[in-house]
């Protein structure tokens, strides 16, 4: 929210500053983790969730210009890790298909979106930063942008 409190002061024009708030949202939607997948370690046949290496990093830095990548990794580790649930077939009507069940675990959900349980304070801490870094240009962009009429 307050990245679109910055591009309001910023833009005077509200149709201009409505459609760099869009094309922000966008990128940070895109931006957000969940399309920057580590296609090295699929083309590889390693999804193991490691992190590391210098294939990764630009996905990694671009993932980390967005406020919403360390969001999604607090919000999608606090949801899964340690949850283990059971997969049934079922057909269109709702019927299981088998009286097997596949178990499955959210840490490997985890692993597959390339999320990472043990990096929650590191989330936290950039999410902090952004926080941070907003309202001061926020505060500072108040100071000179906008002007008092009497």
């Amino acid at each position: 929210v307050m990245v679109f409190l910055v591009i309001g002061m910023l833009i005077r024009s509200n149709g201009s500053a409505n459609f760099v708030a869009v094309i922000v949202a966008l990128f940070s939607l895109l931006m957000s983790g969940f399309l920057l997948i580590d296609f090295g370690s699929f083309a590889s046949g390693e999804s193991t969730g490691q992190t590391g290496g210098t294939d990764n990093f630009l996905p990694t830095l671009l993932g980390y210009l967005s406020f919403l990548r360390p969001a999604f990794e607090i919000l999608m580790v606090n949801e899964l890790s340690g949850l283990i649930f059971q997969v049934t077939l079922v057909s269109e009507n709702g019927a299981p298909v088998s009286d097997a069940s596949i178990p499955a675990s959210g840490d490997l959900v985890l692993a597959q979106l390339n999320l990472q349980p043990d990096d929650l304070s590191k989330d936290f801490l950039i999410l902090i930063v952004w926080l941070v870094l907003l309202l001061a240009l926020a505060a500072t962009l108040l100071s000179f942008v906008v002007r008092e009429k009497r």
